[in-house]
This record gives structure tokens, C-alpha cells and sequence, in this order.
């Protein structure tokens, strides 16, 4: 099953804001954090973190 990950908009702001001052210090620092970011949230919308036997949510991490 695959899951959608919305972004607020507030977050999308922080996103920019800390690839922005990653950037200033390393370029290819920024682009890797960008990269895994978003490998973040392919595997957020690709596999099951929610559901009620997963890990994360028996620790009470997911699911809130």
C-alpha cells in the first residue's frame, strides 16, 4: 500500500530555509541533505509505518 505525504506550507519553508544555509557552507552538503530528504519521504508514502504492527507505532512514534 502506498501512503501521501502532504507538506504545510510552513514546512516547506523550513525545507528551503535549511537547504538555503546548508548551501552557503556546502553546496554538495545541501544537495545530499536534499537527497535524503526526499529518500525520507519515498519511504514514508512506500511502506507501511502506521499501520498497527509496525514498529513506529508500538513505540507511539507514528500514527499521531
Amino acid at each position: 500500500m502506498n501512503y501521501r505525504v502532504h507538506e504545510l506550507a510552513l514546512a516547506q519553508a523550513d525545507i528551503r530555509s535549511i537547504f538555503d544555509w546548508l548551501s552557503e557552507r556546502s553546496a554538495t552538503g545541501a544537495e545530499a541533505w536534499l537527497d535524503a530528504y526526499d529518500l525520507m519521504k519515498w519511504h514514508l508514502c512506500s511502506h507501511e509505518v502506521a499501520t498497527a504492527g509496525s514498529p513506529m507505532r508500538q513505540h507511539g512514534v507514528a500514527g499521531r
